[in-house]
């Protein structure tokens, strides 16, 4: 049950149609969920800035229970970055991505 938000200051038309459908799927296949259990919020013209800079970016946050650890996390971010990277064509270092894992009994 993966929960993901994509905040970018990005215009919805840089965006493929079928993007929702598409990262899903790559969420799905590199947290080894089921893409059912997927929710994403895609955010965009959001006023924000990378360091000091308004150029294109993105922040992707994903909290899921029992995925993530200090060891899985930076090949799983640099997954989610690369793929990112190709779908919405911008550098990787534009891209911010927070993985979190939650406590069960915080999901009701």
């Amino acid at each position: 049950m993966p929960l993901c938000v994509l905040r970018t200051n990005l215009k919805r038309s840089s965006f493929q149609p079928d993007f929702h459908a598409i990262f899903t799927k790559y969420v799905a296949d590199v947290l080894q969920k089921p893409t059912e259990k997927i929710t994403l919020v895609v955010q965009t013209e959001a006023d924000m800035s990378r360091g000091g800079s308004n150029s294109a970016t993105v922040w992707l946050s994903i909290e899921s229970i029992n995925v993530f650890s200090n060891e899985k996390n930076p090949e799983i971010g640099g997954n989610l970055r690369q793929h990112l990277k190709s779908l919405l064509n911008i550098p990787e270092n534009r891209i911010v991505v927070t993985l979190r894992d939650l406590p069960k009994a915080d999901v009701v």
